[in-house]
């Protein structure tokens, strides 16, 4: 009797599985990963809704914290982030977009927020309570921040298309 309702079993999830497959096959769904070592207390969080959306969030070092939301489809976005106390996010809507975000030291903060397609920002910082922001709307901008030392602050915003944007800070 079990053996029966076992095969039983079996009969109506094939289908259902079939079904499945051939319904999501060909579809490729939002990437994610986090990697958090250290002391303890760090925080990250993925969020992202569309086709081809890469998320990679690094951190080392005690009380770090990442957010990365994305949608549409094929964005990608990177936090690093080695030290203490450091915060950093990422917001992109649109498509084909990218974001990059390297931090080390403590307690520094760091955004980026970018709407529309091809768009492209780096914010590099290195020492203590930095603070970095680029925001850009449009069709192919790209915004580049570097900051070593401590203190600083910088901010970019571009909202066009083709244009280019750079800070360096020491």
């Amino acid at each position: 009797m079990k053996r029966f309702q076992l095969y039983s079993v079996l009969a109506c999830l094939i289908p259902l599985i079939a079904f499945a497959a051939s319904d999501l096959a060909g579809r490729e769904f939002p990437q994610g990963d986090v990697d958090l070592t250290g002391a303890g207390g760090n925080a990250a969080d993925i969020v992202q809704t569309g086709d081809r959306n890469i998320a990679d969030i690094s951190q080392s070092g005690p009380a770090n914290s990442a957010v990365i939301r994305q949608s549409e489809a094929a964005n990608s976005a990177r936090i690093e982030q080695q030290g203490r106390g450091n915060a950093a996010s990422v917001w992109q809507q649109g498509s084909d977009n990218m974001a990059l975000i390297m931090q080390s030291g403590a307690n520094n903060l760091a955004g980026a927020a970018q709407s529309g397609r091809y768009n492209e920002s780096v914010i590099q910082q290195a020492g203590s309570a930095n603070q970095a922001f680029v925001t850009q709307s449009g069709m192919n901008n790209k915004a580049e921040i570097q900051q070593a030392g401590n203190g600083l602050k910088g901010s970019i915003s571009l909202s066009g298309n083709n244009m280019n944007a750079s800070m360096n800070q020491r």
